[in-house]
């Protein structure tokens, strides 16, 4: 299994636009985080007030948390994770593996 840190720009770029695709169609907040939460994408289709909640620092790390939370229980048996995040709303974390 491949992590986004290792994949080369082609392959990354390409994944930072299926996430974009995948947000506008679906009209979901979407990034792609490592496995710390830590944004490894653009914010793609956030709301204003998940906009709000990380541009302050305070926020942000608890969003991280989340996301590193989801992304963590995704990859454990390769399924979606639905959880409510720190303020209360609803989110989902999707695995994206590569090469199995």
């Amino acid at each position: 299994m491949e992590n986004i840190s290792t994949l080369n720009s082609q392959s990354s770029l390409q994944l930072s636009k299926t996430i974009q695709d995948f947000a506008l169609a679906a009209d979901f907040g979407s990034v792609l985080v490592d496995i710390h939460g830590k944004e490894t994408s653009d914010l793609y289709n956030f709301s204003p007030f998940c906009q709000l909640m990380r541009s302050k620092p305070e926020f942000k790390s608890l969003c991280q948390k989340c996301d590193a939370f989801g992304g963590l229980e995704a990859s454990k048996n390769g399924n979606p994770c639905i959880y409510r995040c720190h303020a209360g709303l609803t989110d989902i974390s999707l695995p994206i593996i590569r090469n199995n």
